[in-house]
């Protein structure tokens, strides 16, 4: 059914729409045939504001719908044809970073945004004393209260550089400038910055995962992204540390047979604060089994 507003006539059909899985857009096109009630030639590049101002088409940035999927779908642009009689026929694109998740409640009800998780392995270097150790590094504390034990290495007063595999997680999140605005997720997010996780977080104990930083860049339209850079570390991020005499070198002893060994070891690291990593989920646990296990869980 045509419309007739105070300079155009124009109809529209529905919208055509393009679904995708989690990371494709989803996309809608409606088109719009469209004459001036006085019979004259459109220009389309003169006449947009009018053709917007009237209704006949939405502005960039308008939703294609208000409610379900298409009201995260916004107005990216137009392709223009003439047709016959003075008309043109508009093709108006809508797109969105959105996309259904079908396992959550009734189906269609739920919309989740692109992520992209991320590993690779590093190693860090630390001079060890002591093998076979007894007390473990702590995950709680910057020091343990007492020497480690274990068994010192036949040479080992300068103590022996070894290989500590660590890995690197990259957890990245596609956010809505229009639901959580960048300065906000900015504020908020770097707070994660060296701290440690205080509970289990992707399957790794606490005091073992170190945030190493957060970085927030906007990607297209109103869309940004957030990623997380962690980096987990077998030892709690602890390194064998000898204690020193008072002119700067080794306290030595016989420890196990061994002499001239380093007399007292601790595990130590630098002091940082920790929070609950879980946090950046906002309590949403199915999002955390999406990320964290896999794809729609």
């Amino acid at each position: 059914m045509s419309v007739t507003t105070a300079t155009y006539t124009y109809y529209t059909t529905g919208l055509q729409s393009s679904y995708g899985e989690l990371g494709a857009p989803t996309t809608y096109v409606q088109r719009s045939i469209i004459v001036r009630n006085d019979g004259t030639v459109i220009d389309f590049d003169v006449q947009l504001p009018q053709l917007i101002t009237e209704l006949v088409l939405p502005k960039m940035g308008d939703p294609a719908a208000t409610t379900g999927l298409a009201q995260t779908a916004l107005c990216r642009g137009y392709t223009v044809q003439h047709g016959p009689s003075n008309h043109i026929i508009v093709d108006t694109r809508y797109d969105t970073q959105y996309v259904i998740n079908p396992s959550v409640g009734t189906f269609g009800s739920r919309w989740d945004l692109p992520f992209n998780v991320a590993f690779q392995t590093v190693q860090r270097s630390m001079m060890a004393y002591r093998q076979t150790w007894t007390t473990n590094p702590p995950t709680g504390a910057n020091s343990t209260g007492s020497d480690i034990g274990g068994t010192p290495f036949l040479s080992a007063q300068g103590g022996v550089a070894q290989t500590v595999a660590q890995t690197r997680l990259r957890l990245q999140f596609t956010q809505d400038a229009e639901v959580v605005s960048i300065s906000t997720a900015a504020s908020t997010l770097t707070n994660y910055a060296n701290k440690l996780n205080s509970a289990t977080f992707f399957g790794v104990g606490a005091g073992n995962i170190l945030c190493e930083g957060v970085s927030v860049t906007r990607t297209a339209h109103e869309y940004y992204l957030v990623s997380f850079d962690f980096l987990i570390d077998p030892y709690a991020h602890h390194s064998q540390v000898a204690t020193l005499d008072g002119d700067g070198k080794v306290r030595t002893a016989t420890v196990g047979g061994v002499a001239n060994a380093a007399a007292d070891v601790r595990w130590k690291r630098i002091a940082r604060s920790s929070t609950d990593f879980n946090n950046i989920y906002a309590g949403d646990t199915d999002l955390k089994a999406l990320v964290e296990k896999g794809y729609w869980v």
